[in-house]
């Protein structure tokens, strides 16, 4: 990711997963809106950038919304 696209994400006011829906939706730079809109898979597209990448999985499987917490 270009030094540019980084210090935008570094920028953006983050909200909490339940205040999201409170806001105005705000437009997003187009190098970090292309990123965050990604729909196809995020690791080759992070290897085309990155000289090294190690994606260790966390969990894979379905999580019901049961399981999630407040997160």
């Amino acid at each position: 990711m270009p030094d540019a696209a980084l210090t935008l994400l570094r920028n953006i006011a983050w909200l909490h997963a339940t205040d999201w829906l409170k806001e105005t939706p705000m437009e997003l730079p187009s190098p970090v809106d292309t990123w965050l809109k990604e729909t196809s898979s995020m690791t080759q597209r992070l290897e085309r950038h990155c000289t090294q990448l190690t994606v260790v999985p966390y969990y894979n499987g379905y999580i019901a919304t049961e399981m999630l917490g407040d997160e």
